[in-house]
């Protein structure tokens, strides 16, 4: 009699569940759970299982416990289930332990960190997990489960609310793999195998290996694999954070994205046709269409000779476009020959690759080709008759650059995965220098036109044929305050005789102007790239690059945020603008090195600090005394200007510190060499590097070292020894 209870209970919860009433359903499992614990006292749960139906109840009651109550009641199943068998002194039936000890796949999606995904997994009434099986002749899933936060970004687009349940359906279906068979036994798909496992792509191997493709309910998936170190697994433009979830019943990849995409059903000229910030590239594939050439209609098709056709497309957008010049877009409209000659640069045959798979390693490349080939057929694409280009995080992170030849474009916003193929909207079209120099700086800096113009020297580099690159400031006031003479000077920091692509601005690359080898050179700091430029006898003055910039027929054009070699910042200003600094600035230094100076300053990042107030038996005590603070901090102060990259690496300097009024103390300065720049051995102690500072403000210098200089004799030691100080 308590058994049918049971089992009728059961059956309402699971027909109350049925009908999304999540409270309703907790309250019916209750009953169940209530009347298994009338079972509980006469020990059927723990008996060993004599007759079928008690067995039949045995396994059913331990099915729903471990499928259903326990995602249903989370945090309640243990009050429920395991207190009634703990009143009585028992132990769950071996059956039971069995499904507790080997998880099935909703045991992870049901956890707190992925409970948006099995909440909308749930109202969707797919029931495909419960019925996954890795055994012989079963259907064994991958599910490709988001984390919150990856549900999350995507929920608002999503609309989950307003979909049907065939939509809701189609959304969930999206992040499920079905595993293929050897014969009858399905294989479980890890991300070791994955890219066998599947159906093998003729792609062409950017760095990701040539991908897998599993035909889903919903369409295509394809998988692909960074094999280097740090490995990384991808689906699209998905990435998995944590590989291979082991279950009783398939396998579960934890992802940074939801694997959904609303326009996989379309092909290329389909999307273009439907996109309201294209029409402007519409229109130029569309040109190419009416050339009276098939093979253009048939690339925009993605179909040659009855097959499908895989590609990457680089695109622009009409708000792109509206940014340069109208003869720049009108050109390609008028000349058909210069028109197919640039869309060629911006077609990737037989590849599918995502910028996204760079986004979190600089380690990281893609090596693409582009360019219409006579046959597209995977097995008739030579990639010697393509145009190499390559994919790469730029310096600071901050953007995705794409370098063809003497071109380069960033990507604005996300790619879009289409039927067979991939669009990644650009800065701007690939392989086209649709203006000069001048003609860029007639655009976006005439004030550096003029100015340079009148300037002997700067006129010659930009009226001349050589390659060049130019800074062009958005702010001349501090230029403008300049005698003409060293306008002049500046100037020389401003146009470089070289083309320099934002690729290339690496940590290693340095530029020679006049005597000075290392006058200009590039830094990242706080996620912001900056080009830094110095005079003989001074130090680094950094700009950080302004949003706009044009990579001309002979050159490129930056505009910065200032004149690099110019200070126009205090120390204060400087430090206070670089958040890794904010633990020196609170230690009051700057406040007590008002007078005198200039001052050159070895500024202890946030790490150093901690680190010297973590030191209980020492470092602590003199940072909590404000004197001795000062005074250990004032160790690595000197007063007057210290440029390292101008100290003979064969001699030793002992330098007066900001304390040598009062102490006679000095630090002594050992310089090497290192990596072509000069690094200072201070005191045996603290290395202090150019590469890592030579700053100048317009009261002082400034360099960046990891670690206070402190003994356990500045806990004691008089702060004053010269008669004359008080």
């Amino acid at each position: 009699m308590l058994l049918a209870k049971v089992e009728n209970a059961c059956a309402l919860a699971n027909d109350i569940s049925a009908m999304t009433q999540p409270n309703a359903t907790v309250y019916a499992y209750k009953d169940a759970l209530t009347y298994a614990s009338y079972l509980i006292q006469w020990r059927i749960l723990v008996l060993p299982y004599k007759v079928t139906r008690v067995r039949h109840f045995q396994i059913t009651w331990c099915s729903v416990w471990c499928r259903v109550i326990q995602p249903r009641c989370r945090s309640q199943f243990s009050s429920f289930y395991c207190s009634a068998l703990q009143q009585h002194g028992l132990k769950p039936h071996r059956l039971c332990s069995r499904f507790l000890k080997q998880p099935r796949m909703f045991h992870w999606l049901a956890k707190p960190n992925f409970v948006w995904f099995w909440t909308h997994l749930l109202d969707s009434k797919i029931t495909a997990i419960s019925t996954s099986s890795c055994t012989n002749v079963g259907q064994c899933l991958t599910v490709l489960a988001p984390s919150n936060t990856a549900w999350n970004l995507r929920a608002a687009t999503l609309s989950w609310a307003a979909l049907s349940l065939e939509q809701k359906q189609k959304i969930i279906y999206g992040m499920y793999l079905e595993s293929p068979k050897s014969g009858s036994i399905p294989t479980k798909l890890s991300t070791q195998n994955w890219q066998t496992a599947g159906e093998a792509l003729p792609l062409i191997d950017v760095g990701f290996g040539k991908g897998a493709l599993y035909n889903e309910i919903v369409g295509a998936r394809y998988a692909f694999s960074f094999t280097g170190t740090p490995s990384a697994y991808f689906i699209n433009d998905a990435k998995v954070t944590k590989a291979d979830v082991d279950a009783t019943n398939g396998m579960v990849q934890i992802m940074d994205k939801v694997v959904n995409y609303p326009y996989e059903s379309m092909d290329f000229f389909q999307y273009l046709s439907q996109a309201q910030d294209m029409t402007k590239t519409l229109a130029l594939w569309n040109k190419s269409r009416t050339t009276g050439t098939p093979l253009y209609t048939q690339l925009t098709n993605q179909v040659y000779m009855g097959q499908s056709l895989y590609a990457t497309y680089f695109v622009i957008s009409d708000s792109v476009w509206n940014q340069f010049p109208v003869k720049t877009y009108q050109d390609l409209l008028n000349n058909e020959t210069l028109l197919i000659s640039v869309l060629a640069n911006q077609y990737a045959p037989n590849q599918y690759f995502y910028p996204r798979w760079l986004t979190d390693s600089s380690g990281r490349a893609i090596n693409f080709y582009v360019g219409f080939p006579p046959n597209p057929l995977p097995v008739n694409i030579n990639v010697q008759t393509l145009t190499p280009g390559k994919m790469a995080l730029s310096t600071d992170g901050s953007s995705i650059t794409i370098t063809l030849g003497n071109t380069y474009a960033t990507t604005v916003g996300d790619a879009v995965a289409l039927r067979k193929a991939v669009v990644i909207p650009i800065s701007a079209p690939l392989g086209y220098l649709s203006e000069t120099t001048q003609d860029a700086l007639s655009r976006l800096s005439p004030t550096f036109l003029r100015v340079c113009t009148i300037d002997t020297a700067c006129n010659a580099i930009l009226q001349s044929t050589t390659e060049k690159t130019i800074f062009a400031p958005v702010d001349w006031t501090a230029f403008n305050t300049l005698s003409a003479a060293n306008q002049s000077k500046y100037l020389t920091l401003m146009i470089l005789p070289e083309r320099i692509l934002r690729s290339q601005m690496t940590t290693e690359k340095y530029v020679t102007v006049g005597s000075v080898a290392d006058a200009i050179r590039f830094r990242t700091r706080n996620g912001v790239l900056y080009v830094e430029g110095r005079m003989a006898g001074n130090g680094y003055v950094p700009v950080a690059f302004a949003e706009r910039e044009s990579s001309g027929s002979d050159g490129v054009v930056y505009l910065t945020t200032g004149v690099p070699g110019l200070p126009t910042q205090t120390v204060r200003n400087f430090l206070g603008a670089d958040t890794n600094c904010r633990n020196y600035i609170n230690t009051g230094i700057l406040d007590n090195q008002a007078k005198g100076g200039p001052y050159t300053f070895f500024a202890v990042n946030n790490a150093g600090i901690d680190a010297m107030r973590a030191d209980t038996e020492v470092g602590a005590k003199i940072y909590d005394n404000m004197n001795r603070r000062i005074y250990v901090l004032r160790r690595t102060i000197f007063p007057m200007a210290l440029l390292l990259n101008e100290l003979s690496a064969t001699l030793m300097y002992d330098v007066a510190t900001a304390n040598n009024a009062f102490t006679l103390e000095y630090d002594r300065f050992v310089i090497q060499v290192e990596g072509g720049v000069n690094v200072a051995t201070v005191n045996s102690t603290l290395k202090i590097s150019m590469a890592d500072g030579g700053y100048q403000c317009t009261d002082g210098w400034v360099y960046f070292t990891n670690r206070v200089f402190y003994v356990t004799d500045d806990l004691t030691r008089s702060l004053c020894t010269m008669p004359a100080c008080t």
